[in-house]
């Protein structure tokens, strides 16, 4: 299994587009920073054929400390999400 890091990323941008190394760097910091404002918005992305990015809303409520199993408040916040298109989905099931 490989991982994509966003090196590896900047790197395919130069051999597959022809960008330089900063200009490649830039883009892909542009586009995350991008993506990164919509959602702490509390906007939806969508990349068609790809799937949804989004964040949910979480109420605060009581956890417990798994180390010494005492009671903890857990406060509200919201946590991103990612829901995959039924493109994506068929693609992986595919290649199993």
């Amino acid at each position: 299994m490989a991982s994509i890091t966003r090196q590896s990323l900047i790197e395919l941008l130069q051999k597959e587009v022809g960008l330089s190394r900063s200009q490649a760097a830039a883009f892909l910091g542009n586009m995350f920073g991008t993506f990164i404002e919509v959602l702490a918005r509390g906007g939806t992305l969508k990349i068609s054929g790809f799937g949804t990015f989004g964040t949910r809303k979480k109420a605060a409520r009581i956890g417990r400390n798994p180390k010494n199993g005492k009671e903890a408040v857990i406060t509200a916040r919201c946590v991103p999400f990612f829901r995959p298109s039924q493109t994506l989905r068929d693609r992986v099931n595919k290649n199993r």
